[in-house]
Order: structure tokens, then sequence, then C-alpha cells
């Protein structure tokens, strides 16, 4: 199974995994090429995952829309200047 490093995302850390371990290949749904990769996770690590994201649900909705727009816009922008 992969390792776990944590990801601040600016208002909760959230378990994610780190490339190195297995990994399932996603395609994209229409049929064209490797969209990615996933960690290829234990049931155990699929449930922890999941109840750190619940966890992390409450201080995600307090941010109001406005501050999840504000924190997507961040995210784009960190998307698009790390388009490799």
């Amino acid at each position: 199974m992969t390792n776990a490093s944590t990801v601040t995302n600016g208002t909760q850390a959230l378990g994610t995994s780190i490339a190195g371990g297995p990994a399932i290949r996603v395609n994209a749904p229409a049929g064209g090429p490797a969209a990615g990769t996933v960690p290829d996770q234990s049931p155990a690590e699929v449930a922890a995952t999941v109840a750190a994201l619940r966890a992390a649900q409450g201080a995600w909705e307090a941010l109001g829309s406005r501050g999840r727009a504000q924190w997507m816009n961040r995210y784009r922008d960190w998307l698009l200047d790390h388009d490799d």
C-alpha cells in the first residue's frame, strides 16, 4: 500500500497518498487517454481517508460560499501554474 503524508488546504490537514506505492490507472471517461492514477489503498486506508474528509467537511462548510470560491480560485490558479 502507499505511504501517507499530510497536505494542508489552508483550513484543514487531510491525509493523502504520495506517489511511489501501487496505483490504479484512471482513464478519461470519454475513452480518452489515461487521466492519471489513484493510490491502490486497502479498505482500512480508504475508510481512514473518508473519515478525514468527513471531519474536514465542517471547516469547508464554515468558509461559506465566498470562502469556498476564493479557495477554489486559488486552487485553479495553482493548477494552471503547474500544468506540466
